[in-house]
């Protein structure tokens, strides 16, 4: 009696590679979609992360009547008891202080001394010490509430910068004042690093995207979302801002809006409007310049004594004075 073997069918070399091929071009638009999902993620808990810390500036206020400060020791270290970390010390790594948008992983979390953070107290230009958060007032004696002359809601207090390329500064607890590790101002001159890894830094530094590898986007506020950061105000409220709030705003120069217009005309004739009510609602500057009132309340007037050019929307959102420039523009 003879035995028949039955044979089993399979695949071809080539009909597996195909397969391959087609589940590889079905998973190819997967991908972007599944990062972009996760940035969602990430930049979801880096707001978070702002808030919380916002709110804790709020309620070290409420207590000592003062927000923080970073004289002595950092503002950080200040709110410590108001995020339930009051017993943390210098090595340790606190959730509230790490964005997850950072390409370099926790791992840089266990490479260094003392903890990092990626969230840092604004100052406007060059530690002109005009922010809510001081750079230089010593501890218990901070700004107040009454201090932002615009308003806490048109004020930012506290915005991201990831830590230097080599992981040398931006640390959250530093001892003693005038320190870059928690603090950094929207626009500079006075280079922390002056250069990178692309050589000389750019100069004045102002707010853009950066990059963690270049010692450089250490020396001004940006973040690792794209197109811009994130920003807690005073009010505890947190704000995306693109990076064309950092573009130095320029006005006309045969005209300018004046805060005193020509008195009321007779009830028959209208007044000339200088800008659109767009334009005006979009930004604000100094009253003696700019105030922002309804187009047919602005009248002609020659410009004499423009505004300084070079003035950015968000140079004047890191500053507690009042009368500069407030609304970033969409």
């Amino acid at each position: 009696m003879s035995v028949r073997l039955r044979q089993r069918g399979g695949f071809t070399l080539i009909e597996l590679l195909v397969v391959i091929a087609i589940i590889a071009v079905l998973i190819g638009p997967l991908v972007p979609a599944v990062q972009k999902v996760r940035e969602a993620a990430n930049n979801a808990q880096c707001k978070n992360n702002l808030g919380q810390l916002a709110k804790a500036a709020h309620n070290h206020h409420s207590v000592n009547k003062r927000f923080p400060t970073n004289g002595g020791t950092t503002w950080v270290r200040q709110i410590l008891p108001y995020i339930e970390q009051e017993n943390a010390v210098q090595a340790q790594n606190l959730v509230l202080a790490y964005c997850p948008s950072d390409p370099r992983g926790t791992g840089v979390l266990s490479t260094t001394s003392r903890g990092l953070t990626w969230y840092v107290a604004t100052d406007s230009v060059n530690y002109n010490d005009t922010g809510v958060i001081s750079r230089h007032m010593p501890a218990g004696q901070g700004n107040r509430v009454t201090d932002i002359k615009d308003g806490s809601s048109n004020t930012v207090v506290i915005g991201e910068r990831p830590p230097s390329a080599d992981l040398a500064l931006g640390q959250w607890d530093v001892t003693g004042t005038n320190s870059d590790d928690a603090v950094s101002p929207v626009r500079r001159s006075t280079l922390k690093f002056t250069t990178g890894a692309n050589g000389a830094c750019p100069n004045p530094a102002i707010f853009r995207a950066g990059n963690v590898a270049d010692n450089c986007s250490f020396n001004v506020v940006w973040s690792n979302h794209s197109g811009g950061a994130n920003f807690a105000y005073g009010d505890g409220s947190v704000r995306f801002l693109t990076y064309t709030v950092s573009q130095a705003l320029t006005f006309q120069p045969t005209q300018v809006a004046v805060s005193n217009p020509q008195p009321p005309a007779a009830s028959n004739t209208a007044r000339t409007p200088v800008l659109s009510a767009v334009a005006i609602t979009a930004i604000r500057i100094s009253p003696a310049v700019l105030t922002r009132v309804n187009a047919t309340d602005v009248a002609v007037a020659p410009a004499t004594t423009p505004p300084p050019l070079g003035v950015t929307i968000l140079e004047g959102m890191a500053t507690r004075a009042g009368g500069e420039l407030l609304d970033p523009v969409d």
